[in-house]
């Protein structure tokens, strides 16, 4: 678990540092309301995934913007406070940018004050962090900050020097989250906690992993020394915890919270705070060196995608799906092997005859018209590789046919649509100017009934070596292995008018031909194909 050094309070050394460390203190009401849950908190284990709680820093300067915390300031809290509540499966971010008040009348700020002052500024349904020069009571007794207990209004109050320690500002929203002191409730007198811990679910902080604190307010000297000699009512001798941090214990000592502690924070963060909210909080990677960084997001949702895979690649899912995931909003795609369960539709096997393949079963509710099913890759590497290449078999069978969609990083590269008959079909395309990183995903759309099962086999992406030739299936040149246009593709001549032909009696057309000899020139008759039309008819014959 890991520790920072505690600074819990910050006072002139006079007897009231000693007495008056902390001015939170719950109400009766307070007190009643968290008794109600207190076996609740006690067995309570915290949950595996990681609550993210918004904090809103409201900073008063100067009238004129002088004084108050910097921005680096604000900054040093929030990685105090995310260091410990880690362990609670807490992360706090800020909730819009740092609010700066320039009134000079609340630099040094009057308990008196708070309703007045901070219900004009407080943000609902976020924790509320005021941060002032001094923070004195009415009666003009000084404090480093204090909070509320649950159920309470979302605000804590800090002195600028003590929210600087790296640790009241910890302390504090402990009590936010419902930590009592390690010796009580209550910020002044001792506790009827028995050292032996047989009153430990009652007595002292509620807390059993946490020893018996008798109030270490002036018994812990400078080295974390306990001085005090104070027995419980068996007469047993108190050996507290001079590190805790929930403890009134010297401030360079305090750094540690315990298990049950960290516990008891997550409980009451869901079912005590669990209405805390910030509407303009953006979810997403947070990780520069990810693929998928967003740079708008505050919260990583944990969608990090990195690209180590490189090529070349190969997948037939004969083996399972494996780094393949579903991320459609309709549905899965389906590992198969074999027919699947529709008539006259899909494969009667994977594409080698004897593995596996994955599909979209079209039957009901998957139709009609029913997508996206999105089958995404990994993230693979292409810094070193050039003219890539991806491949795959694809079975679109069925009356029915809906469209299956292929995108290289988010841009449809391939797209096609209706009953292409039984049997398995492959297509090569050639993925250009992506960049160094690239995710395939595979879209399925059903058709308008169940016979529109899509299927898909066999994924390759390689480097493929250049072959120069005419890329043009329309020219008479077209070289089927060519991936680079060399400029070579010839097209057919137009042969000009029919040797004999009275133009007055035939209108021509156009004449084409095909060539069945490279080196020929000649339009020969068979190969021409003309139109005409009988002088004073309308009617056009071939």
């Amino acid at each position: 678990m890991k520790k920072l050094l505690l600074l819990l309070l910050v006072f002139p050394v006079f007897s009231f540092a000693q007495n008056q460390q902390c001015a939170t203190t719950p109400t009766q009401a307070q007190i009643d309301y968290l008794s109600q849950t207190r076996n609740a908190r006690q067995s309570w284990n915290q949950t595996e995934s990681i609550l993210y709680l918004p904090v809103k820093h409201h900073v008063v300067q100067q009238t004129n913007g002088s004084g108050g915390l910097t921005s680096s300031d604000i900054t040093s809290v929030m990685n105090a406070l995310n260091t410990y509540y880690i362990n609670s499966n807490i992360q706090f971010f800020e909730c819009s940018s740092i609010n700066y008040i320039n009134n000079s009348n609340y630099y040094n700020f009057t308990t008196a004050d708070e309703n007045t002052f901070c219900g004009l500024h407080d943000v609902n349904n976020v924790i509320n962090i005021y941060y002032f020069n001094t923070v004195t009571t009415s009666s003009g007794s000084s404090l480093c900050g204090y909070t509320r207990f649950p159920p309470s209004v979302d605000r804590i109050i800090m002195k600028n020097s003590c929210a600087l320690n790296g640790s009241t500002i910890v302390h504090e929203l402990g009590h936010y989250f419902s930590l009592f002191h390690t010796h009580g409730p209550t910020n002044t007198g001792t506790t009827t906690e028995l050292v032996n811990g047989s009153n430990c679910n009652i007595a002292g902080d509620e807390l059993c992993d946490t020893p018996a604190d008798p109030n270490l307010s002036g018994l812990v000297t400078s080295s974390c020394q306990y001085t005090g000699n104070a027995v419980d009512a068996n007469g047993q001798a108190y050996v507290p915890d001079v590190t805790n941090i929930m403890s009134y214990s010297q401030k360079v000592c305090r750094n540690f919270l315990s298990l049950d502690q960290y516990n008891r924070v997550n409980y009451s963060a869901i079912n005590d705070r669990g209405y805390l909210n910030c509407n303009t909080i953006v979810y997403g990677c947070t990780d520069s060196n990810a693929f998928n960084y967003n740079s708008s997001a505050v919260i990583d949702d944990g969608s990090c995608t990195y690209c180590t895979t490189s090529l070349p690649y190969i997948e037939d899912f004969d083996n399972g799906i494996g780094t393949w995931v579903n991320t459609g909003s309709a549905g899965d795609w389906t590992l198969n092997s074999g027919g699947t369960p529709s008539y006259n539709t899909g494969p009667t096997t994977d594409f080698s005859g004897s593995g596996n393949y994955m599909y979209i079963e079209s039957s009901s509710p998957n139709y009609p018209n029913i997508g996206p099913f999105v089958l995404r890759s990994e993230c693979f590497d292409l810094s070193n590789s050039t003219n890539t290449s991806l491949s795959f078999y694809y079975n679109m069978y069925g009356a029915a046919m809906g469209t299956l969609n292929v995108y290289a990083n988010s841009t449809l590269i391939w797209s096609l649509t209706g009953n292409q008959g039984q049997g398995w079909n492959f297509v090569q395309i050639p993925l250009n100017s992506l960049g160094s990183t690239l995710i395939i995903e595979f879209e399925a759309i059903t058709g308008s009934s169940y016979t529109s099962d899509i299927a898909i086999d066999n994924i390759n992406i390689i480097n493929i070596q250049p072959i120069s030739g005419c890329t043009d299936s329309l020219a008479v040149n077209y070289n089927a292995l060519a991936n680079i246009d060399d400029g070579s593709c010839i097209y057919p001549n137009v042969c000009g008018a029919i040797t004999g032909v009275n133009t007055t009696d035939v209108i021509h057309d156009r004449a084409w031909f095909n060539w069945d000899d490279m080196n020929s020139s000649t339009c020969a008759v068979d190969q021409i194909r003309f139109r005409y039309r009988e002088v004073g008819t309308n009617a056009w014959s071939t």
